[in-house]
C-alpha cells in the first residue's frame, strides 16, 4: 500500500492516508479487511481500483456501524 502513494501512521499502524488531487484518502486495515474512506467518491472509487489491481478484492459496499480498537 506504500507503494502506492500511502503513508503510514506514527500512531496506527493499521491507518494509511494519502492526500493529492484535492482530496484525502484513508484506509484501516486489520488483518486481511480494509476499509477505505475518502471526502470524494470519485477518489474513493478510482483508489479502490488500485487497490483492486494488486490484491484479491471484495467490495461490500457502505458500512452501517463501525468499531476500532
Amino acid at each position: 500500500l506504500q507503494q502506492c502513494g500511502f503513508t503510514q501512521s506514527l500512531t496506527d499502524p493499521g491507518m494509511l492516508t494519502r492526500r493529492g488531487e484535492g482530496s484525502l484518502v484513508i484506509l484501516l486495515v486489520w488483518v486481511d479487511d480494509i476499509l477505505v474512506a475518502s471526502d470524494n467518491l470519485n477518489t474513493l472509487r478510482a483508489v479502490k481500483d488500485e487497490i483492486g489491481s494488486k490484491f484479491k478484492l471484495s467490495d461490500f459496499g457502505e458500512i452501517s456501524s463501525f468499531l476500532w480498537y
